[in-house]
């Protein structure tokens, strides 16, 4: 009825570890969202590989919707930074 006042909470984390690994996570809990699922999550680790170019891995997951259905993600990506003059 748009008469309450619902908290929510987001938390965001990354740090770049020795030989160029980074790590991120992410969440947050807003449980009046009707766009998205109220609860979503996210870790990723990227990696360096040959040169400048990285491979990354992440994994996201949404619930606690009770109208859609769970969702985990899973991506593989493999990034190379390109010059462009």
């Amino acid at each position: 009825d748009g008469s309450t006042v619902t908290p929510g909470l987001r938390v965001s984390l990354a740090e770049s570890l020795q030989g160029g690994v980074r790590l991120a996570l992410d969440g947050s809990l807003e449980p009046y969202r009707v766009d998205v699922h109220p609860l979503r999550l996210a870790a990723s680790v990227e990696l360096p590989v040959a040169g400048n170019a990285t491979f990354g891995f992440t994994a996201v997951a949404a619930a606690l919707d009770a109208t859609r259905p769970t969702v985990l993600l899973v991506q593989t990506s493999y990034k190379v930074p390109v010059e462009v003059r």
